[in-house]
């Protein structure tokens, strides 16, 4: 995959695509009682909330990150 993202073939995701990716799979889940969180050192936002009763809230918070990306985390943050 290196030698695809060099050359240009393979490209990876821009945080904004990212959050946008992350939205949609939320918008389209439809369970009960779990726990949906991306509070790991490798996100660009951090939040966590129980499907469905949090879900307005995550998508708020997902919404606030795609529309303002100077509060996601740098990259030199999420110690890749």
């Amino acid at each position: 995959m290196y030698a695809q993202i060099e050359s240009g073939e393979f490209q990876l995701l821009t945080p904004v695509q990212i959050l946008q990716e992350t939205k949609m799979i939320l918008e389209n889940l439809e369970i009960d009682n779990c726990i949906f969180s991306t509070q790991h050192a490798i996100n660009y936002l951090s939040m966590q909330g129980v499907i469905p009763r949090d879900k307005d809230k995550l998508m708020e918070t997902l919404d606030k990150g795609i529309n303002d990306p100077s509060i996601l985390k740098d990259d030199s943050c999420r110690r890749l």
